[in-house]
């Protein structure tokens, strides 16, 4: 057995319906998106997104998600994002037994240590997220001393995407696509668990590389792995 004790797994990696704006582009790329979206939901047997109906009928979203963690005896799962700080807090009181949260909200906002306090001491979110590709500003900018400190402090975990992001015409360059753009904070900031899913998105030998020199930074291993 590869275990020698039961247990039942924790799924950090999960994600209420929100929004991700990659600019404006021409209609031949979000064609080929579609076009591509179509044949992968066809080759991983997806579900129609739009089909929100089981063999109980329409059921709210949160008791959809509670009926699928049973039915793969996950006993906890965390969402990384919806459209607002406030929105995830809500949800997940549907079960807060079986559900958690992180704060998602932009670096680059203004009050971005302040939303981020917000998050967790009133609205009792675990952690952070945020989408390299979508971060304008340089991790380790001063700027955002305040909040890698406040992280530090608390040992709270932040979760970034790097690599490719979106579906096919999706982001393949950026100043922060690269998991080796973390590597300052993680070095300076040694407390706070840095989660970098999906092996890199790509960027397999980064984030190794990474690994290796800082022991803070843990591998999600979630994604179809294509």
């Amino acid at each position: 057995m590869l275990f020698r004790h039961h247990f039942k797994p924790v799924d950090i990696h999960g994600h209420l319906p929100y929004s991700l704006y990659f600019g404006k582009s021409h209609k031949k790329f979000s064609d080929y998106n579609q076009e591509r979206s179509e044949r992968m939901n066809l080759t991983w047997d997806f579900p129609d997104q739009n089909d929100t109906v089981d063999e109980d009928g329409d059921l709210p979203l949160m008791t959809r998600w509670e009926k699928e963690l049973d039915t793969y005896g996950i006993d906890v799962l965390n969402f990384l994002t919806a459209e607002s700080n406030d929105q995830m807090a809500a949800l997940i009181k549907a079960n807060p037994a079986k559900f958690t949260g992180f704060a998602y909200h932009p670096l680059e906002r203004e009050d971005a240590y302040e939303e981020l306090k917000r998050a967790v001491e009133e609205l009792g979110l675990k952690g952070y997220k945020l989408f390299g590709p979508l971060t304008d500003i340089e991790f380790h900018d001063p700027s955002l001393r305040p909040l890698w400190t406040y992280l530090a402090d608390r040992k709270l975990p932040v979760l970034i995407h790097f690599g490719l992001l979106g579906r096919a015409g999706g982001i393949v360059s950026h100043r922060n696509i690269n998991p080796l753009s973390i590597y300052r904070v993680a070095r300076e900031y040694a407390d706070i668990p840095i989660i970098i899913p999906h092996f890199g998105a790509g960027y397999y030998q980064e984030l190794l590389q990474l690994c290796w020199s800082c022991p803070n930074v843990y591998i999600d291993t979630s994604g179809s792995n294509q």
